[in-house]
């Protein structure tokens, strides 16, 4: 008798009732508890923000699959190893799964290193480096890491709510508090995801421009 073959269902956390409620409720829990945090913690979920998507999209997974929330793809779950992601809209998103483990290893390291660098710009005196270029500076920063994470794509799904907690804790460091930028729903779109495209194709400023303008 052959094998039977494994059908590993979506992430599609929409298809559950009230998930846009539930996740309304919990990211006010989400922001409440990273203005909690130390400066240290907050570090470290930069570096791994595999326990934040757990209690974010814990029981709003297939069933049998609840590893789905706060694990990486590529991850020795039945159903994570393999797991493919595929955006017609922008095929430069969705690194493959075998590599995602490694990739974030990289992008972690890389995230201490930059905040080292905003840190220091942050510091420089003002008749040096006056407030608004300091503020820039260190959006530049940061969306260079929102950007990259997305495009790595580590999620089965919720990576565009990880990126922007991720980014909006990178610039709580600096007091910067971004007004007009939820981590749900998503930002106003259009122009949201066509500035994140473009960013990857060059046209930077755009996307960095409609950064400062949600403060």
């Amino acid at each position: 008798m052959p094998p039977t073959t494994i059908q590993c269902p979506p992430f599609e956390y929409e298809a559950f009732v009230n998930w846009s409620a539930i996740l309304s409720i919990r990211t006010r829990a989400a922001l409440i508890r990273l203005r909690s945090l130390s400066p240290q913690e907050k570090l470290d979920i930069g570096k791994d923000t595999r326990p934040v998507h757990k209690q974010y999209f814990e029981r709003l997974t297939p069933v049998g699959c609840d590893y789905y929330a706060g694990h990486y793809r590529g991850e020795n779950f039945l159903c994570l190893r393999d797991y493919k992601v595929h955006i017609p809209a922008d095929p430069l998103v969705g690194h493959p799964p075998d590599r995602i483990d490694t990739d974030m290893h990289v992008f972690a390291a890389d995230f201490v290193d930059t905040v080292s660098d905003g840190d220091f710009v942050w510091a420089v005196n003002n008749q040096v480096l006056a407030p608004p270029e300091k503020l820039y500076r260190v959006i530049q920063l940061g969306v260079a890491l929102f950007v990259y994470l997305l495009q790595i794509h580590p999620y089965a799904n919720g990576n565009g709510h990880l990126a922007r907690f991720f980014l909006i804790g990178f610039l709580a460091r600096y007091n910067v508090f971004l007004a007009r930028w939820p981590m749900h729903p998503r930002p106003q779109d259009p122009p949201y995801s066509e500035l994140i495209a473009r960013y990857r194709r060059g046209d930077r400023a755009s996307l960095e421009r409609f950064v400062l303008s949600c403060i």
